[in-house]
């Protein structure tokens, strides 16, 4: 009996000779909904309850902690529902939670965003009725069960959700828990971020705008870029050349984004096995392969010295490392870069 969002349908309305930032949504009662918004300002979480946008009427306003509707804006849901938001360019999430009248990190929670991740223009999101947390109910839950768990009161979840007695919980059924508090449980997972790395086998002093990509600058240098012993005896690679530097540490080790960006690619690729590929600002990309397990998702932000996967040897590979790369915008090797000018031909 969970309250999976407002609109039964959402499509668009586009509007003649309207810009990007004039197009509508409209449910399925016609009602426009706003096209909201986000920041790429790192302190994007911290701004203030005020929000204005441009002088076109397609702004959001907030008045004395109360909603303010202008027409063609957004609709707020009424009743448990919750309400959906499409992000616009500008917003950040203090706003959008004061225009809700409900806590950033509730949206964080509902949205499984990491405690680093930004908000993007044109990004879905899901708005709770209240400050609270949604749970999905597994075999053997119980109501006080559910709220000793989110540091919330039984009688709340209870009235709250309508239910009358212990046959109203259904396994599968999401409900809401006023009041709880969100945990990596109810798919709210903290985003871990490596601040300074005690030493690597590249000094930090040469590694201008990167850092090493294993965590704790650990990990033993395997084999290098091109022409190496090891691709000439293998046979695996074309011309006996290797394309990236290998690192070898233990499984389960954390890889680090080596600059902040956006994931581009996680998942399994070909003799990569798992994969993650990030594109950074200045428009390069860094791979990051064989791992164990990826801990980001396409589309994902990262910072820089962000956990975005843990050593493995999955794909084709001898034993746990991972293939690092740096590639170009047009995702050729970059063939000048301080990883491998520091371990060519090795």
């Amino acid at each position: 009996m969970g309250y999976a969002g407002v609109f039964s349908f959402v499509q668009d309305l586009f509007v003649t000779n309207a810009s990007a930032d004039e197009v509508f949504y409209h449910n399925s009662q016609t009602i426009p909904l706003l096209a909201a918004n986000i920041s790429p300002d790192p302190d994007a979480d911290k701004g203030g309850p005020e929000v204005s946008f441009d002088g076109d009427g397609l702004a959001l306003v907030s008045e004395s902690g109360l909603l303010s509707l202008l027409p063609g804006e957004f609709v707020s849901a009424t009743g448990k529902e919750e309400s959906i938001y499409i992000v616009r360019p500008g917003d950040t999430l203090s706003q959008i939670a004061e225009l809700f009248e409900v806590k950033a990190d509730t949206i964080r929670w509902r949205n499984s965003l990491g405690t680093k991740e930004y908000i993007r223009a044109g990004q879905e999101l899901k708005i709770p009725p209240a400050d609270g947390v949604y749970h999905k109910v597994a075999k053997g839950d119980t109501l006080s069960g559910i709220a000793k768990k989110y540091s919330a009161e039984t009688s709340s979840v209870k009235t709250y959700n309508g239910i009358v007695d212990a046959t109203g919980l259904r396994i599968g059924d999401e409900i809401f828990v006023p009041g709880g508090k969100g945990t990596t449980s109810s798919g709210h997972v903290p985003v871990r971020v490596v601040t300074s790395v005690s030493s690597s086998p590249i000094p930090a002093s040469l590694l201008g705008d990167y850092i090493w990509p294993v965590g704790g600058g650990g990990g033993t240098v395997t084999q290098g870029y091109g022409y190496t012993s090891f691709a000439a005896r293998s046979g695996y690679y074309k011309n006996n050349f290797h394309g990236g530097v290998d690192i070898g540490a233990p499984t389960g080790t954390d890889l680090l984004a080596v600059k902040a960006g956006v994931v581009t690619m996680s998942q399994w690729y070909f003799g990569y096995g798992n994969l993650v590929e990030i594109r950074h600002n200045d428009g390069t990309y860094s791979r990051y392969g064989h791992n164990s397990k990826n801990l980001v998702k396409k589309g994902q932000k990262v910072v820089q010295g962000q956990v975005i996967a843990l050593v493995g040897s999955t794909g084709r590979s001898t034993g746990p490392h991972v293939h690092f790369e740096v590639r170009d915008k047009n995702k050729n090797q970059l063939e000048s870069n301080i990883f491998y000018n520091s371990f060519r031909n090795y």
